[in-house]
């Protein structure tokens, strides 16, 4: 699936292990300044929050999949109305199947099942 990285990469993010800055001061740490949505499902938990850190709104994953557990940033856009899609979108797609291989927006570490 199509991911956007609107936001510069920090060397914060670098050294995270996939976590970034953005999974640390987001929706998914608690410094979000707008949270659009927040889906909990058996499997994951699906977030999409306005980052503080980066001025967008990102789309994160909990998952004990990916990342040993930790949040994995993979969407960023520029509107809530833009935002409320892409929230739906990975929604659909992690309630479907788990793709095998997924890629953090912010550090670049990519997952594999």
């Amino acid at each position: 699936m199509k991911q956007n990285k609107l936001s510069p990469q920090t060397n914060i993010d670098l050294g995270l292990g996939g976590l970034g800055l953005g999974g640390l001061l987001s929706g998914f740490g608690g410094m979000a300044f707008e949270r659009v949505a927040n889906s909990k499902e058996k499997n994951f938990t699906l977030d999409t929050s306005l980052a503080g850190d980066t001025g967008y709104f990102e789309t994160a994953i909990e998952t004990e999949r990916y990342n040993n557990g930790a949040w994995v940033i993979l969407d960023e856009c520029e509107t809530k109305e833009q935002a409320v899609k892409m929230h739906e979108k990975w929604l659909k797609l992690f309630k479907k199947n788990f793709p095998k291989k997924l890629r953090d927006i912010h550090s670049e570490e990519i997952y594999t099942l």
